[in-house]
C-alpha cells in the first residue's frame, strides 16, 4: 500500500486520467509505503475508504489504485483535517497525517494524489 506525492505532472505518460510513476522518481514523486493488516481492513473501510470515495468521487478500494488531483486533494485535506480532529484508531494516525501532508503539498503544486491500497 502506498500513496504517491507527484512533485510535477509535465512530461508524464498517462494511463487514462492518471499520471505514470515515472522510471527516474528523483524530483518526480514522493513515496510513502505503510500497510494495514487484514484483520483491520473492514475498519479501513468503514473510517477512510467509503468516505472517500463518496467525498472524492474516487475508485478507492483493497487492492485498487486511484489518482485524486488537486481539486479532489482539496476536499481530501478538509476531511482529514476534520478526522484528524475525532479520535482516530492508532494504526491509521500517521496514514492519515501523511496523507494530509501529502494533499496539502499537491494542492500547493497544483498536482496531485495516487492511493494504491
Amino acid at each position: 500500500m502506498w500513496f504517491v506525492l507527484f512533485l510535477d505532472l509535465n512530461n508524464l505518460e498517462y494511463y487514462g486520467y492518471m499520471p505514470k510513476i515515472p522510471k527516474d522518481r528523483e524530483g518526480c514523486v514522493e513515496i510513502y509505503r505503510f500497510d494495514v493488516t487484514r484483520e483491520h481492513w473492514d475498519l479501513l473501510l468503514d473510517d477512510f475508504i467509503d468516505p472517500v470515495c463518496d467525498l472524492c468521487d474516487a475508485l478507492i478500494d483493497i487492492g485498487d489504485v486511484d489518482f485524486l488531483n488537486a481539486d479532489k486533494c482539496k476536499k481530501l485535506k478538509g476531511w482529514l483535517e476534520e478526522r484528524l480532529q475525532r479520535d482516530v484508531p492508532e494504526t491509521f494516525k500517521p496514514i492519515y497525517e501523511k496523507l494530509l501532508e501529502f494533499s496539502s503539498r499537491a494542492i500547493e503544486l497544483n498536482t496531485g494524489v495516487e492511493i494504491e491500497l
